[in-house]
């Protein structure tokens, strides 16, 4: 019977242990930066917008958003004395509905 000797270099050893160390560690920076880009989109999202934010969503002039408005096609809040902001969900009703 023949006896086959292995050799192993424990630097290589230690080495890819510092590589798996090093890669784990960047992994965990990407998850950490992909729930960071989530919750930033997320609360964009959610804010309300302005008339100009709308109506540049929208692809249509301020005018028409007052006017969609005033039709009660478009729901808005109003904030102050004549200042309108529109919820994203709501823009996205009224483009389903638009068509």
């Amino acid at each position: 019977m023949a006896v086959m000797e292995i050799k192993i270099d424990l630097s290589d050893i230690a080495t890819a242990k510092e590589e798996a160390e090093i890669l784990k560690r960047t992994l965990e920076d990407i998850v950490n930066l992909a729930k960071m880009a989530n919750t930033l989109l997320s609360e964009q999202n959610t804010k309300p917008l302005s008339v100009v934010e709308a109506a540049k969503a929208l692809g249509i002039s301020r005018a028409t958003i007052y006017r969609e408005i005033e039709r009660g096609k478009i729901k808005a809040l109003t904030v102050g004395e004549n200042s309108k902001r529109i919820e994203p969900i709501e823009l996205e009703r009224y483009k389903r509905n638009a068509v």
